[in-house]
């Protein structure tokens, strides 16, 4: 122990006899190797935990920015209707049946055995009376609907006979028939009291066909 002492009161009188600059110079280098373990144990791992923190802070920042894309791109998809498309096909089948009802309101729809009746009692006249022409002209499609099509079928007919024989048959036959339009009617004195008269029905029905269905 004598000895360590002895060395060190010989490096402070080598140290005194040196001039003040190298002593400065001595000092500030003993103060650097005495301090710089202390600053590697201490604010080197105090400077990398901020790096690790502020890391994590942008890493954290850089998630709440996709969150908020995420939400902002969520609310948008829900400001848009998801029923419009539906919505807008129901309107659309609505304004359809509407514009339909208003076409079809003054006929009734007939199936193919009230068709065909109404045409058998058309060719069923009285002697007197001369059935000039009977003809249907192509069917004229109302509407086309995935499910069903209507159709509207005109049937021309022209008669020939006496007034009072064909006032009666026409009557029966309205009669008979009080579904079916009665579109067009024109009479005619051809020679007292013989007549004509031109006339047209209307039949509704979801054949194409006026007799076949």
């Amino acid at each position: 122990m004598r000895q360590w002492h002895d060395l060190w009161q010989q490096y402070c009188e080598k140290f005194s006899e040196l001039p003040k600059e190298r002593r400065a110079l001595i000092a500030v280098a003993a103060w650097v190797l005495v301090t710089l373990p202390l600053i590697s144990y201490g604010v080197l791992p105090q400077q990398e935990q901020l790096r690790r923190d502020e890391q994590k802070i942008r890493a954290s920042e850089q998630q709440i920015e996709q969150l908020e894309i995420a939400s902002a791109q969520l609310q948008q998809q829900l400001a848009v209707n998801v029923d419009k498309p539906l919505l807008e096909e129901i309107k659309r089948k609505q304004a359809r049946l509407a514009s339909l009802k208003e076409k079809t309101d003054s006929y009734t729809l007939l199936d193919q055995s009230a068709r065909r009746k109404f045409i058998e009692n058309a060719l069923d006249y009285p002697d007197g009376i001369a059935l000039v022409s009977l003809e249907s002209s192509s069917p004229e499609a109302i509407t086309t609907e995935q499910t069903v099509n209507l159709y509207r079928h005109r049937v021309n007919a022209s008669y020939q006979g006496n007034f009072t024989e064909l006032q009666e048959f026409f009557r029966e036959l309205r009669k008979r028939n009080p579904e079916v339009q009665w579109y067009k009617f024109r009479y005619k004195v051809t020679d007292y009291p013989q007549a004509r008269v031109d006339l047209a029905w209307q039949l509704l029905s979801v054949d194409k066909e006026i007799i076949g269905g």
